[in-house]
């Protein structure tokens, strides 16, 4: 059994990049439902493996898709002569060929011959990923051939529906998703773990019976609706802050530190619920309740603006006093001035370089600048971003407070 909630939080956080929208999640939950219903204690790199190849299949969305072009210039994407409809791909993985369609029918008794939009329907698109890809369907290859107990090949996995066409690339987000399928598997076996004594902050735990205690408190945490960062078994600052909002929200003292008698108090709490105005908060929001991260942004963007401007407007000298300020935005951006994250503190020292051998008025220059400029914008936007994403799930708390 997978923790589900723990699943689509840590497949939040990789692959998708800290953001998963309605559709993403909705087709994440009907590939668990068939992985649940047909094989629930299958290997998980079978199912790490599918979930990567539809996530690449439907370009991200997860969501089954029609072929780009609806097989044009195949022989498949003609009508057939009998039922008039064209089998071109459909589906989280794409079904192609008439004969394929008439194995979903005989497998399913669905007509997917005379009716092959059904293969676009979440549930039997699932049911087809997994027989097509644990049978050997598309091209004789199968789950199997690659992943057994003395097997594990992630690259050649590729071969079960397209030689090794983004081999590479596939295999990085199918272990991502095992990664999340363990940490959901974890927090299901030791939900119900006994604490067996304080957790101090800061205190580091990787396996044994501490690492294990943190990783049940972490999935406590985050059933109840405080993200505690990764379910990792480690105590660390993220984990610390759940634990101090959970022992606010319930009247507990706020130490950050956890005990076997707060157990009760945690598994017994209702699913915290957070305010509307929380949920639905945007950038605005945090700028008025006083956010650093926003604040740091903010400052990165005018940066942005004011470099873009000047690139525009070619004021030669003005250039190279701009850029060492650029580059040291960029370095505090991402070398945790705006609490992001750590990152190339190589920049500055890259961009003062750059300035030594490029002359003021070189011809060239502006465009650095503006492609510069452009780029410390997007960067400090997508932090924001973050930042909100953070606080609409009740993450990251610490940060309202200059």
């Amino acid at each position: 059994m997978l923790d589900r909630s723990i699943f689509l939080a840590e497949a939040r956080r990789a692959p998708f990049g800290g953001r998963l929208q309605t559709g993403q999640e909705q087709g994440l939950r009907a590939i668990l439902d068939e992985w649940e219903r047909r094989m629930p204690t299958g290997d998980p790199r079978w199912l790490a493996y599918m979930l990567a190849t539809a996530y690449h299949e439907t370009a991200f969305t997860m969501q089954p898709i029609r072929e780009f072009g609806r097989g044009r210039g195949r022989r498949y994407g003609a009508p057939d002569p009998q039922s008039g409809q064209a089998y071109y791909g459909r589906g989280y993985v794409q079904l192609t060929w008439k004969n394929n369609y008439a194995k979903a029918t005989q497998l399913f008794g669905r007509d997917f011959v005379n009716q092959p939009d059904l293969a676009l329907d979440p549930g039997l698109a699932a049911a087809i990923m997994f027989n097509g890809m644990s049978g050997g369907w598309f091209t004789g290859k199968k789950l199997g051939d690659y992943f057994s107990p003395g097997m594990e090949d992630w690259f050649n996995a590729r071969r079960i529906v397209n030689g090794t066409d983004r081999a590479d690339q596939i295999a990085t987000y199918a272990r991502r998703f095992l990664a999340a399928i363990r940490a959901a598997s974890q927090a299901a076996a030791g939900a119900g773990a006994a604490m067996t004594g304080p957790v101090p902050a800061g205190a580091l735990f990787r396996g044994g019976p501490q690492g294990a205690a943190v990783l049940a408190l972490q999935a406590a945490l985050a059933q109840k609706g405080y993200p505690p960062g990764p379910l990792d078994g480690e105590f660390g600052p993220l984990t610390e802050q759940a634990l101090l909002a959970f022992q606010k929200d319930a009247g507990l003292p706020p130490t950050g530190v956890f005990d076997a008698a707060q157990w009760p108090a945690l598994t017994a709490a209702a699913p915290r619920s957070l305010p509307v105005g929380r949920v639905t908060a945007n950038q605005q929001t945090l700028r008025e309740l006083g956010s650093v991260t926003i604040g740091e942004t903010d400052r990165s963007k005018r940066v942005a603006i004011g470099t873009g401007l000047l690139a525009a407007l070619g004021l030669g000298d003005s250039q190279t006093q701009v850029l060492p300020t650029l580059a040291t935005r960029l370095t505090d951006l991402f070398g945790g001035g705006a609490g992001a994250s750590t990152g190339p503190a190589f920049i500055e020292p890259l961009a003062r370089l750059a300035l030594g051998l490029i002359s003021p008025g070189s011809p060239g220059i502006w465009l650095g600048l503006a492609g510069a400029a452009a780029y410390l914008w997007r960067s400090a936007d997508n932090v924001a971003e973050r930042r909100v994403e953070d606080h609409r799930t009740g993450a990251n708390i610490k940060d309202l407070h200059r």
